[in-house]
Protein backbone atom coordinates (compact mmCIF):
# COMPACT_ATOMS: atom_id res chain seq x y z
CA UNK A 1 0.00 0.00 0.00
CA UNK A 2 1.65 3.49 -0.85
CA UNK A 3 1.96 5.21 2.08
CA UNK A 4 2.71 8.73 0.83
CA UNK A 5 -1.45 9.89 1.26
CA UNK A 6 -1.22 9.09 4.92
CA UNK A 7 2.20 10.85 5.43
CA UNK A 8 0.29 13.98 4.22
CA UNK A 9 -3.44 13.42 4.87
CA UNK A 10 -3.25 12.03 8.42
CA UNK A 11 -1.53 15.30 10.25
CA UNK A 12 -3.71 17.61 8.28
CA UNK A 13 -6.30 16.19 9.68
CA UNK A 14 -5.13 15.34 13.45
CA UNK A 15 -4.01 19.12 13.10
CA UNK A 16 -7.76 20.02 12.14
CA UNK A 17 -9.12 17.78 14.92
CA UNK A 18 -6.86 19.28 17.51
CA UNK A 19 -7.92 22.27 16.78
CA UNK A 20 -11.60 21.85 15.99
CA UNK A 21 -13.92 24.16 18.11
CA UNK A 22 -15.56 21.52 20.78
CA UNK A 23 -17.65 23.96 22.91
CA UNK A 24 -16.69 21.23 25.70
CA UNK A 25 -17.10 21.40 29.48
CA UNK A 26 -17.10 19.94 32.67
CA UNK A 27 -20.20 17.94 33.64
CA UNK A 28 -21.19 21.41 35.64
CA UNK A 29 -20.53 23.88 32.99
CA UNK A 30 -24.19 24.92 32.67
CA UNK A 31 -24.48 26.11 35.87
CA UNK A 32 -20.69 27.18 36.33
CA UNK A 33 -21.31 29.81 33.35
CA UNK A 34 -24.86 30.64 34.82
CA UNK A 35 -23.22 31.69 37.88
CA UNK A 36 -20.68 33.83 36.03
CA UNK A 37 -23.15 35.41 33.80
CA UNK A 38 -24.97 36.60 37.31
CA UNK A 39 -22.28 37.81 39.35
CA UNK A 40 -20.88 39.91 35.60
CA UNK A 41 -24.10 41.26 36.24
CA UNK A 42 -23.93 42.10 40.27
CA UNK A 43 -20.51 43.61 39.35
CA UNK A 44 -22.17 45.56 36.84
CA UNK A 45 -25.18 47.06 38.28
CA UNK A 46 -23.62 46.68 41.77
CA UNK A 47 -26.80 44.54 42.54
CA UNK A 48 -26.12 41.23 44.03
CA UNK A 49 -29.08 39.04 42.69
CA UNK A 50 -29.57 35.28 43.81
CA UNK A 51 -31.01 32.66 41.01
CA UNK A 52 -34.85 33.12 41.27
CA UNK A 53 -36.48 29.91 42.00
CA UNK A 54 -37.43 28.89 38.39
CA UNK A 55 -33.70 29.28 36.90
CA UNK A 56 -32.39 26.89 39.77
CA UNK A 57 -35.72 24.13 38.70
CA UNK A 58 -34.40 24.48 35.23
CA UNK A 59 -30.95 23.97 36.27
CA UNK A 60 -31.35 20.90 38.39
CA UNK A 61 -33.92 19.38 35.98
CA UNK A 62 -31.06 19.69 33.57
CA UNK A 63 -28.35 18.00 35.64
CA UNK A 64 -28.73 14.50 34.16
CA UNK A 65 -29.04 16.00 30.38
CA UNK A 66 -25.58 17.44 31.26
CA UNK A 67 -23.70 15.28 32.29
CA UNK A 68 -24.96 12.95 29.11
CA UNK A 69 -24.03 15.62 27.06
CA UNK A 70 -20.49 14.93 28.71
CA UNK A 71 -20.35 11.44 28.49
CA UNK A 72 -21.13 11.80 24.82
CA UNK A 73 -18.65 14.69 24.32
CA UNK A 74 -15.77 12.45 25.71
CA UNK A 75 -16.88 9.68 23.44
CA UNK A 76 -16.83 11.80 20.00
CA UNK A 77 -13.15 12.59 21.47
CA UNK A 78 -12.24 9.17 21.80
CA UNK A 79 -13.87 8.06 18.55
CA UNK A 80 -11.37 11.13 16.82
CA UNK A 81 -8.68 10.39 18.40
CA UNK A 82 -8.86 6.58 17.66
CA UNK A 83 -9.61 7.54 14.09
CA UNK A 84 -6.25 9.59 14.04
CA UNK A 85 -4.49 7.10 15.48
CA UNK A 86 -5.89 4.23 13.06
CA UNK A 87 -5.19 5.62 9.79
CA UNK A 88 -1.79 7.03 10.76
CA UNK A 89 -1.03 3.33 11.53
CA UNK A 90 -2.42 2.75 8.17
CA UNK A 91 0.00 4.74 6.57
CA UNK A 92 3.60 2.85 8.36
CA UNK A 93 1.83 -0.31 9.05
CA UNK A 94 -0.14 -2.65 6.42
CA UNK A 95 -3.08 -3.07 7.23
CA UNK A 96 -5.96 -5.26 5.21
CA UNK A 97 -8.79 -3.88 4.11
CA UNK A 98 -11.16 -6.58 5.99
CA UNK A 99 -9.57 -4.87 8.90
CA UNK A 100 -10.26 -1.64 7.96
CA UNK A 101 -13.77 -1.99 6.79
CA UNK A 102 -14.50 -3.20 10.15
CA UNK A 103 -13.30 -0.68 12.11
CA UNK A 104 -14.76 1.95 9.58
CA UNK A 105 -18.11 0.39 9.94
CA UNK A 106 -17.55 0.18 13.91
CA UNK A 107 -16.41 3.93 14.51
CA UNK A 108 -19.37 5.23 11.83
CA UNK A 109 -21.93 2.91 13.78
CA UNK A 110 -20.43 4.71 16.88
CA UNK A 111 -20.62 8.07 15.39
CA UNK A 112 -24.04 7.75 14.60
CA UNK A 113 -25.50 6.46 17.64
CA UNK A 114 -23.81 9.90 19.50
CA UNK A 115 -25.71 11.81 17.08
CA UNK A 116 -29.05 9.54 18.17
CA UNK A 117 -28.12 10.32 21.75
CA UNK A 118 -28.04 14.48 20.85
CA UNK A 119 -31.05 14.07 18.92
CA UNK A 120 -32.48 12.81 21.85
CA UNK A 121 -31.22 15.02 24.69
CA UNK A 122 -32.32 17.87 22.77
CA UNK A 123 -36.10 16.28 23.17
CA UNK A 124 -35.18 16.43 26.59
CA UNK A 125 -33.82 20.14 26.87
CA UNK A 126 -36.83 20.88 24.62
CA UNK A 127 -39.32 19.64 27.07
CA UNK A 128 -37.25 21.29 30.40
CA UNK A 129 -37.65 24.93 27.86
CA UNK A 130 -41.17 24.50 27.24
CA UNK A 131 -41.93 24.52 31.12
CA UNK A 132 -39.01 26.54 32.37
CA UNK A 133 -38.66 29.23 28.89
CA UNK A 134 -35.55 29.53 27.37
CA UNK A 135 -33.55 30.34 30.49
CA UNK A 136 -29.36 30.64 30.47
CA UNK A 137 -29.41 26.86 31.29
CA UNK A 138 -31.22 25.87 28.81
CA UNK A 139 -29.77 27.96 25.94
CA UNK A 140 -26.29 26.75 27.49
CA UNK A 141 -27.73 23.25 26.73
CA UNK A 142 -29.36 24.14 23.06
CA UNK A 143 -25.37 25.38 22.43
CA UNK A 144 -23.41 22.36 24.20
CA UNK A 145 -25.90 19.96 22.07
CA UNK A 146 -25.12 22.61 18.93
CA UNK A 147 -21.39 22.10 19.33
CA UNK A 148 -21.49 18.60 19.83
CA UNK A 149 -23.34 17.75 16.98
CA UNK A 150 -20.53 19.90 14.62
CA UNK A 151 -18.15 17.56 16.41
CA UNK A 152 -20.28 14.23 15.17
CA UNK A 153 -20.16 16.08 11.63
CA UNK A 154 -16.96 17.13 11.74
CA UNK A 155 -15.59 13.70 12.94
CA UNK A 156 -17.97 11.34 10.68
CA UNK A 157 -16.01 13.76 7.68
CA UNK A 158 -12.72 13.13 8.41
CA UNK A 159 -13.75 9.45 9.25
CA UNK A 160 -15.00 8.88 6.05
CA UNK A 161 -12.40 10.85 4.10
CA UNK A 162 -9.57 8.89 5.18
CA UNK A 163 -11.99 5.28 4.41
CA UNK A 164 -12.25 6.63 1.15
CA UNK A 165 -8.21 7.18 1.22
CA UNK A 166 -7.39 4.30 2.49
CA UNK A 167 -9.63 2.61 -0.21
CA UNK A 168 -8.11 4.45 -2.89
CA UNK A 169 -4.30 3.48 -2.26
CA UNK A 170 -6.00 -0.29 -1.42
CA UNK A 171 -7.46 -0.61 -4.79
CA UNK A 172 -4.15 1.29 -6.47
CA UNK A 173 -2.07 -1.69 -4.80
CA UNK A 174 -4.42 -4.32 -5.92
CA UNK A 175 -4.55 -3.18 -9.53
CA UNK A 176 -0.75 -2.98 -9.74
CA UNK A 177 -0.86 -6.84 -8.30
CA UNK A 178 -3.13 -7.63 -10.31
CA UNK A 179 -1.25 -6.21 -13.55
CA UNK A 180 1.70 -8.91 -12.74
CA UNK A 181 -0.57 -11.94 -12.18
CA UNK A 182 -2.14 -10.81 -15.98
CA UNK A 183 1.11 -10.35 -17.39
CA UNK A 184 2.41 -13.73 -15.78
CA UNK A 185 -0.87 -15.58 -17.33
CA UNK A 186 -0.28 -14.01 -20.42
CA UNK A 187 2.92 -15.59 -20.93
CA UNK A 188 1.63 -18.98 -19.55
CA UNK A 189 -0.75 -18.72 -22.63
CA UNK A 190 1.78 -17.60 -24.62
CA UNK A 191 3.53 -21.12 -23.95
CA UNK A 192 0.84 -23.24 -23.97
CA UNK A 193 0.14 -22.01 -27.79
CA UNK A 194 3.04 -22.97 -28.92
CA UNK A 195 3.20 -25.41 -27.10
CA UNK A 196 0.01 -27.05 -28.59
CA UNK A 197 0.77 -25.71 -31.96
CA UNK A 198 3.62 -27.74 -32.12
CA UNK A 199 2.10 -30.92 -30.91
CA UNK A 200 -0.37 -30.59 -33.47
CA UNK A 201 2.00 -30.59 -36.22
CA UNK A 202 4.05 -33.65 -34.60
CA UNK A 203 0.64 -35.57 -34.02
CA UNK A 204 -0.77 -35.34 -37.28
CA UNK A 205 2.21 -36.17 -39.24
CA UNK A 206 2.37 -39.49 -37.51
CA UNK A 207 -1.14 -39.98 -38.23
CA UNK A 208 -1.34 -39.90 -41.45
CA UNK A 209 1.23 -42.77 -41.74
CA UNK A 210 0.45 -44.88 -38.57
CA UNK A 211 -2.20 -47.32 -38.67
CA UNK A 212 -2.03 -47.81 -34.96
CA UNK A 213 -3.19 -44.06 -34.79
CA UNK A 214 -6.72 -45.27 -34.86
CA UNK A 215 -10.21 -42.91 -35.03
CA UNK A 216 -10.86 -42.86 -31.32
CA UNK A 217 -6.76 -41.93 -30.73
CA UNK A 218 -7.65 -39.35 -33.01
CA UNK A 219 -10.67 -38.33 -31.77
CA UNK A 220 -9.55 -37.59 -27.93
CA UNK A 221 -6.58 -35.70 -29.35
CA UNK A 222 -8.97 -33.39 -31.07
CA UNK A 223 -11.23 -33.38 -28.35
CA UNK A 224 -8.91 -32.16 -25.93
CA UNK A 225 -6.40 -30.18 -27.93
CA UNK A 226 -9.45 -28.21 -29.60
CA UNK A 227 -11.13 -27.39 -25.78
CA UNK A 228 -7.22 -26.36 -24.65
CA UNK A 229 -7.91 -23.68 -27.57
CA UNK A 230 -11.31 -22.75 -26.93
CA UNK A 231 -9.78 -21.88 -23.28
CA UNK A 232 -6.91 -20.15 -23.91
CA UNK A 233 -9.50 -17.74 -26.00
CA UNK A 234 -11.81 -17.41 -22.93
CA UNK A 235 -9.17 -17.14 -20.96
CA UNK A 236 -7.65 -13.91 -23.22
CA UNK A 237 -11.30 -12.73 -23.06
CA UNK A 238 -10.90 -12.39 -19.37
CA UNK A 239 -7.16 -10.95 -19.22
CA UNK A 240 -8.70 -8.58 -21.65
CA UNK A 241 -11.33 -7.28 -19.18
CA UNK A 242 -8.97 -7.53 -16.19
CA UNK A 243 -6.61 -5.71 -17.80
CA UNK A 244 -9.30 -2.76 -18.49
CA UNK A 245 -10.14 -2.34 -15.17
CA UNK A 246 -6.31 -1.95 -13.77
CA UNK A 247 -5.10 0.14 -16.82
CA UNK A 248 -6.03 3.35 -15.16
CA UNK A 249 -3.74 2.48 -12.15
CA UNK A 250 -0.77 0.98 -14.16
CA UNK A 251 2.03 2.33 -16.38
CA UNK A 252 0.46 3.32 -19.97
CA UNK A 253 3.39 1.62 -21.48
CA UNK A 254 3.59 -1.26 -19.92
CA UNK A 255 -0.57 -1.66 -20.53
CA UNK A 256 -0.49 -1.03 -24.16
CA UNK A 257 2.48 -3.85 -24.75
CA UNK A 258 -0.05 -6.66 -22.80
CA UNK A 259 -2.78 -5.45 -24.90
CA UNK A 260 -0.80 -5.95 -27.73
CA UNK A 261 0.24 -9.39 -26.51
CA UNK A 262 -3.33 -10.48 -25.93
CA UNK A 263 -4.25 -8.80 -29.07
CA UNK A 264 -1.37 -11.31 -31.10
CA UNK A 265 -2.11 -14.24 -28.96
CA UNK A 266 -5.80 -14.11 -29.36
CA UNK A 267 -5.19 -13.97 -33.51
CA UNK A 268 -2.41 -17.11 -32.85
CA UNK A 269 -4.51 -18.97 -30.59
CA UNK A 270 -7.05 -18.93 -33.53
CA UNK A 271 -4.63 -19.93 -36.40
CA UNK A 272 -3.40 -22.90 -34.14
CA UNK A 273 -6.89 -24.03 -33.88
CA UNK A 274 -7.92 -23.47 -37.37
CA UNK A 275 -4.69 -25.68 -38.53
CA UNK A 276 -6.12 -28.39 -35.97
CA UNK A 277 -9.65 -28.49 -37.02
CA UNK A 278 -8.28 -28.90 -40.50
CA UNK A 279 -5.72 -31.26 -40.10
CA UNK A 280 -8.86 -33.18 -38.12
CA UNK A 281 -11.32 -33.08 -40.90
CA UNK A 282 -8.53 -34.40 -43.37
CA UNK A 283 -8.03 -37.27 -40.94
CA UNK A 284 -11.60 -38.11 -40.41
CA UNK A 285 -11.49 -38.44 -44.23
CA UNK A 286 -8.70 -40.87 -44.80
CA UNK A 287 -10.21 -42.91 -41.88
CA UNK A 288 -13.71 -43.02 -43.40
CA UNK A 289 -12.66 -44.19 -47.09
CA UNK A 290 -10.75 -46.90 -45.03
CA UNK A 291 -13.21 -47.95 -42.64
CA UNK A 292 -16.28 -48.20 -45.72
CA UNK A 293 -14.31 -50.78 -47.14
CA UNK A 294 -13.66 -53.00 -43.51
CA UNK A 295 -17.88 -51.61 -42.71
CA UNK A 296 -18.99 -53.01 -46.30
CA UNK A 297 -17.02 -56.46 -45.64
CA UNK A 298 -18.79 -56.73 -41.96
CA UNK A 299 -22.71 -55.41 -43.27
CA UNK A 300 -22.45 -58.69 -45.78
CA UNK A 301 -21.14 -60.97 -43.74
CA UNK A 302 -24.71 -60.02 -41.38
CA UNK A 303 -26.51 -60.28 -44.27
CA UNK A 304 -25.46 -63.68 -44.70
CA UNK A 305 -26.01 -64.32 -40.86
CA UNK A 306 -29.31 -63.25 -40.97
CA UNK A 307 -29.86 -65.23 -44.39
CA UNK A 308 -28.56 -68.24 -42.50
CA UNK A 309 -31.29 -67.60 -39.60
CA UNK A 310 -34.01 -67.14 -41.89
CA UNK A 311 -33.88 -70.31 -43.49
CA UNK A 312 -33.49 -72.10 -40.26
CA UNK A 313 -36.34 -70.85 -38.67
CA UNK A 314 -38.96 -71.10 -41.72
CA UNK A 315 -37.51 -74.88 -41.84
CA UNK A 316 -38.40 -75.36 -38.29
CA UNK A 317 -41.56 -73.98 -38.22
CA UNK A 318 -43.04 -76.46 -40.71
CA UNK A 319 -41.28 -79.34 -39.39
CA UNK A 320 -42.86 -78.04 -35.75
CA UNK A 321 -46.25 -77.68 -36.98
CA UNK A 322 -46.10 -81.14 -39.04
CA UNK A 323 -45.33 -82.99 -35.78
CA UNK A 324 -47.57 -80.72 -33.73
CA UNK A 325 -50.53 -82.04 -35.36
CA UNK A 326 -50.36 -85.61 -34.55
CA UNK A 327 -47.96 -85.84 -31.40
CA UNK A 328 -50.23 -85.08 -28.32
CA UNK A 329 -46.61 -84.45 -26.33
CA UNK A 330 -46.70 -80.92 -27.77
CA UNK A 331 -48.85 -78.78 -25.33
CA UNK A 332 -50.09 -75.44 -25.64
CA UNK A 333 -47.11 -74.46 -23.43
CA UNK A 334 -44.44 -76.25 -25.63
CA UNK A 335 -46.24 -74.64 -28.87
CA UNK A 336 -46.62 -71.25 -27.04
CA UNK A 337 -42.91 -71.36 -26.39
CA UNK A 338 -42.01 -72.19 -29.91
CA UNK A 339 -44.36 -69.64 -31.42
CA UNK A 340 -42.88 -66.58 -28.74
CA UNK A 341 -39.35 -68.02 -29.44
CA UNK A 342 -39.74 -68.36 -33.46
CA UNK A 343 -41.69 -65.11 -33.58
CA UNK A 344 -39.33 -62.78 -31.63
CA UNK A 345 -36.37 -63.91 -33.58
CA UNK A 346 -38.23 -63.49 -37.04
CA UNK A 347 -38.54 -59.76 -35.31
CA UNK A 348 -34.98 -59.42 -34.21
CA UNK A 349 -34.21 -60.44 -38.06
CA UNK A 350 -36.53 -58.01 -38.78
CA UNK A 351 -34.86 -55.17 -36.89
CA UNK A 352 -31.26 -56.21 -37.75
CA UNK A 353 -32.05 -56.02 -41.66
CA UNK A 354 -33.46 -52.28 -40.80
CA UNK A 355 -30.38 -51.57 -38.99
CA UNK A 356 -27.89 -52.99 -41.18
CA UNK A 357 -29.75 -50.91 -44.01
CA UNK A 358 -28.96 -47.69 -42.42
CA UNK A 359 -25.15 -48.88 -42.04
CA UNK A 360 -24.72 -49.75 -45.79
CA UNK A 361 -26.53 -46.19 -47.03
CA UNK A 362 -23.95 -44.72 -44.76
CA UNK A 363 -21.27 -46.47 -46.06
CA UNK A 364 -22.51 -46.45 -49.57
CA UNK A 365 -21.55 -42.48 -49.43
CA UNK A 366 -18.06 -43.64 -49.10
CA UNK A 367 -17.96 -46.92 -50.80
CA UNK A 368 -16.80 -46.53 -54.58
CA UNK A 369 -18.01 -50.28 -55.62
CA UNK A 370 -21.18 -49.32 -56.23
CA UNK A 371 -22.46 -52.51 -57.99
CA UNK A 372 -21.70 -54.60 -54.92
CA UNK A 373 -23.44 -51.78 -52.59
CA UNK A 374 -26.47 -52.91 -54.93
CA UNK A 375 -26.76 -56.67 -54.46
CA UNK A 376 -26.63 -56.02 -50.87
CA UNK A 377 -29.18 -53.35 -50.74
CA UNK A 378 -31.62 -56.24 -52.76
CA UNK A 379 -30.50 -58.71 -50.89
CA UNK A 380 -31.97 -56.90 -47.63
CA UNK A 381 -34.74 -56.26 -49.47
CA UNK A 382 -35.53 -60.07 -50.09
CA UNK A 383 -34.82 -61.29 -46.67
CA UNK A 384 -37.38 -58.54 -45.39
CA UNK A 385 -40.23 -60.25 -47.70
CA UNK A 386 -39.00 -63.67 -47.20
CA UNK A 387 -39.09 -63.23 -43.18
CA UNK A 388 -42.88 -61.57 -44.09
CA UNK A 389 -43.76 -64.93 -45.70
CA UNK A 390 -42.18 -66.77 -42.77
CA UNK A 391 -43.88 -64.73 -40.03
CA UNK A 392 -47.61 -64.89 -41.68
CA UNK A 393 -46.94 -68.21 -41.83
CA UNK A 394 -46.00 -69.27 -38.28
CA UNK A 395 -49.37 -66.75 -37.13
CA UNK A 396 -51.67 -69.09 -39.30
CA UNK A 397 -50.06 -72.55 -37.98
CA UNK A 398 -50.15 -70.35 -33.85
CA UNK A 399 -53.77 -69.85 -34.93
CA UNK A 400 -54.98 -73.20 -36.01
CA UNK A 401 -52.90 -74.96 -33.26
CA UNK A 402 -54.42 -72.90 -30.72
CA UNK A 403 -58.05 -73.29 -32.22
CA UNK A 404 -57.09 -77.07 -32.35
CA UNK A 405 -56.30 -77.27 -28.93
CA UNK A 406 -58.90 -75.35 -27.87
CA UNK A 407 -62.10 -77.38 -29.03
CA UNK A 408 -60.00 -80.56 -27.00
CA UNK A 409 -60.04 -78.31 -23.82
CA UNK A 410 -64.08 -77.48 -24.74
CA UNK A 411 -64.92 -80.92 -25.14
CA UNK A 412 -63.01 -82.06 -21.93
CA UNK A 413 -64.82 -78.93 -19.82
CA UNK A 414 -67.78 -80.10 -21.43
CA UNK A 415 -68.05 -83.79 -20.49
CA UNK A 416 -68.64 -83.13 -16.33
CA UNK A 417 -71.40 -80.88 -16.41
CA UNK A 418 -72.84 -83.38 -18.99
CA UNK A 419 -72.20 -86.11 -16.79
CA UNK A 420 -73.65 -84.72 -13.89
CA UNK A 421 -76.72 -83.59 -15.77
CA UNK A 422 -77.32 -87.44 -16.51
CA UNK A 423 -76.50 -87.90 -12.72
CA UNK A 424 -79.57 -85.08 -11.80
CA UNK A 425 -81.67 -86.93 -14.21
CA UNK A 426 -81.18 -90.17 -12.41
CA UNK A 427 -81.64 -88.68 -9.19
CA UNK A 428 -84.91 -87.25 -10.34
CA UNK A 429 -86.50 -90.23 -11.92
CA UNK A 430 -85.56 -92.37 -8.68
CA UNK A 431 -86.94 -90.11 -6.59
CA UNK A 432 -89.91 -89.78 -8.56
CA UNK A 433 -90.13 -93.55 -8.75
CA UNK A 434 -89.58 -94.01 -4.84
CA UNK A 435 -92.48 -91.49 -4.49
CA UNK A 436 -95.35 -93.20 -5.93
CA UNK A 437 -93.82 -96.71 -4.62
CA UNK A 438 -93.62 -95.26 -0.93
CA UNK A 439 -97.01 -94.28 -0.75
CA UNK A 440 -98.49 -96.49 -2.62
CA UNK A 441 -97.05 -99.41 0.15
CA UNK A 442 -98.49 -96.43 2.38
CA UNK A 443 -102.25 -96.52 1.27
CA UNK A 444 -102.44 -100.35 2.89
CA UNK A 445 -99.95 -100.61 5.09
CA UNK A 446 -100.05 -99.42 8.83
CA UNK A 447 -96.38 -99.67 9.41
CA UNK A 448 -96.11 -96.41 7.79
CA UNK A 449 -96.81 -93.84 10.19
CA UNK A 450 -97.15 -90.29 10.31
CA UNK A 451 -93.93 -89.95 11.67
CA UNK A 452 -92.24 -92.45 9.27
CA UNK A 453 -94.30 -90.56 5.94
CA UNK A 454 -92.99 -87.23 7.50
CA UNK A 455 -88.61 -88.56 7.41
CA UNK A 456 -89.63 -89.45 3.93
CA UNK A 457 -91.06 -86.47 2.97
CA UNK A 458 -88.28 -84.14 4.19
CA UNK A 459 -86.01 -86.40 3.00
CA UNK A 460 -87.43 -86.44 -0.44
CA UNK A 461 -88.40 -82.74 -0.49
CA UNK A 462 -84.82 -82.15 0.42
CA UNK A 463 -83.13 -84.67 -2.15
CA UNK A 464 -85.33 -82.80 -4.74
CA UNK A 465 -84.55 -78.83 -3.46
CA UNK A 466 -80.96 -80.32 -3.82
CA UNK A 467 -81.18 -81.39 -7.29
CA UNK A 468 -82.91 -78.04 -8.30
CA UNK A 469 -79.55 -76.19 -6.79
CA UNK A 470 -77.44 -78.40 -8.62
CA UNK A 471 -78.70 -77.77 -12.12
CA UNK A 472 -78.67 -74.13 -10.99
CA UNK A 473 -75.07 -74.59 -10.39
CA UNK A 474 -74.47 -76.62 -13.58
CA UNK A 475 -76.63 -73.82 -15.94
CA UNK A 476 -74.24 -71.40 -14.66
CA UNK A 477 -71.40 -73.58 -15.27
CA UNK A 478 -72.70 -73.68 -18.83
CA UNK A 479 -72.93 -70.02 -19.27
CA UNK A 480 -69.26 -69.21 -18.40
CA UNK A 481 -68.55 -72.45 -20.65
CA UNK A 482 -70.04 -70.41 -23.33
CA UNK A 483 -68.28 -67.27 -22.77
CA UNK A 484 -65.09 -68.90 -23.04
CA UNK A 485 -65.67 -71.39 -25.61
CA UNK A 486 -68.66 -70.86 -27.47
CA UNK A 487 -72.09 -72.66 -28.45
CA UNK A 488 -72.53 -76.17 -29.51
CA UNK A 489 -74.90 -78.78 -30.29
CA UNK A 490 -73.99 -80.24 -27.13
CA UNK A 491 -74.11 -77.32 -25.08
CA UNK A 492 -77.55 -76.56 -26.43
CA UNK A 493 -78.71 -80.59 -25.80
CA UNK A 494 -76.91 -79.95 -22.21
CA UNK A 495 -79.41 -76.80 -22.10
CA UNK A 496 -82.65 -78.58 -22.88
CA UNK A 497 -82.13 -81.58 -20.11
CA UNK A 498 -81.35 -78.84 -17.64
CA UNK A 499 -84.72 -77.43 -18.15
CA UNK A 500 -86.56 -80.66 -18.76
CA UNK A 501 -85.48 -82.13 -15.31
CA UNK A 502 -86.13 -78.32 -13.79
CA UNK A 503 -90.08 -79.40 -15.01
CA UNK A 504 -89.38 -83.10 -13.97
CA UNK A 505 -88.62 -81.82 -10.58
CA UNK A 506 -91.65 -79.18 -10.30
CA UNK A 507 -93.87 -82.15 -11.58
CA UNK A 508 -92.07 -84.46 -8.58
CA UNK A 509 -92.56 -82.23 -5.87
CA UNK A 510 -96.64 -81.60 -6.65
CA UNK A 511 -96.41 -85.06 -6.74
CA UNK A 512 -95.01 -85.28 -3.46
CA UNK A 513 -96.52 -82.18 -1.90
CA UNK A 514 -100.53 -84.23 -3.08
CA UNK A 515 -99.33 -87.38 -1.55
CA UNK A 516 -97.89 -85.57 1.94
CA UNK A 517 -101.12 -83.48 1.79
CA UNK A 518 -103.31 -86.22 1.54
CA UNK A 519 -101.42 -89.15 3.63
CA UNK A 520 -103.88 -90.81 6.22
CA UNK A 521 -101.85 -93.58 7.92
CA UNK A 522 -103.75 -96.78 8.02
CA UNK A 523 -104.90 -98.25 11.40
CA UNK A 524 -103.15 -101.52 12.88
CA UNK A 525 -105.40 -104.41 13.07
CA UNK A 526 -106.20 -105.84 16.26
CA UNK A 527 -106.64 -108.96 16.98
CA UNK A 528 -109.82 -110.94 19.11
CA UNK A 529 -108.33 -113.00 22.14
Amino acid sequence: MKKSIFKIAVPTLALGLAFAPMASAAPNDVSQKTVISVKSDSKSKGVVQKLNAKEKEAIKKLSSITKNLSKVEVNVKQLSTATVYFYAKAATTPISSRVEAEFYSSTSGKLKANANQLKALKKQVDHVAKKYKNTDAVAASYKKISDLNKEVSVGSKNLTDLHNQFKTIAIAEEAKKQFILINNSITKIEANIAELSKATVEFYAKAFSDSTITSTVEGKFYSIYSATFKANTTQLQSLKKQLDSVAKYNDAVAVAAANKKISDLTNLNSVASKNLTDLHTQFKAKVTAEEAAKQFISINNKITNVEASVAELTKATVEFYAKAANDATITAHVESNFYSSTSSKLKANTNHLKELKKQLDVVAKNYTDTNAVAVADKKISDLNNSISVTSKNLNDLHTSFKAKLKAEEAKKQLAPITDNISKVEASVAELTKATVDFYTKAATNSSVTIQVEAEFYAKTSGALLSNTKQLLNLKNQLDVFVKTYGTSVEVTTAISKINAQNKAIVLAVDTLTNFHTNFKPVPPTTTNP
